[in-house]
């Protein structure tokens, strides 16, 4: 059985190219409601808990496919990611997902305020040589996309100001301070 975080991020990708599919949204929408889990969140393998990452991509998949945060299943599913930790709780690799659809800023992705120089001087002592393959397949690319930023304003349907409203667009998956 597939998890749901296939497509989250394909709903995610249909958006930010700007080219969405509306029978392919619905088929993965509704894959994505059938694989929520009681406590409202997502897992990553048949059976196993709620996990942070898959939660909030299926939450944001969710928004932007038009489902507002006052559904039920989407109540249950922020509950789920705020006793999670939420956002800051994220790996770097999800983090970046959401900012390149500028849900988050970069800097915040990154887990910094900007402006810091410390990766750059950290980066002569970093040799790829020495880490696993499948490290190196993961953070030579997202080295490319942090230095460039591609990031995009996703279209300005009512669906997707909905699903980007707030201070920082994903502010609702933040615990409270």
């Amino acid at each position: 059985m597939v998890d749901s975080t296939l497509c989250s991020d394909y709903v995610l990708f249909m958006h930010w190219l700007g080219e969405v599919d509306e029978t392919l949204q619905r088929r993965c929408v509704s894959h994505i409601l059938k694989r929520q889990l009681p406590d409202g969140g997502w897992n990553i393998y048949y059976g196993g808990p709620s996990e942070i990452n898959a939660s909030v991509k299926a939450y944001f998949a969710l928004k932007l496919a038009g489902h507002g945060p006052d559904a039920p299943f989407m109540q249950e599913a922020r509950a789920n990611i705020l006793r999670l930790g939420g956002i800051p709780r994220m790996n770097t690799f999800s983090k970046l997902y959401l900012a390149l659809a500028r849900a988050i800023s970069v800097a915040i992705s990154a887990g910094h305020s900007g402006g810091n120089d410390s990766a750059a001087r950290a980066g002569r002592f970093l040799t790829f040589y020495k880490m696993s393959s499948w490290s190196r397949a993961m953070l030579i690319p997202l080295a490319i996309i942090n230095h460039f930023k591609p990031t995009r304003e996703l279209p300005a349907r009512e669906t997707a100001a909905r699903a980007l409203s707030g201070r920082h667009r994903a502010q609702r998956l933040y615990p409270a301070a």
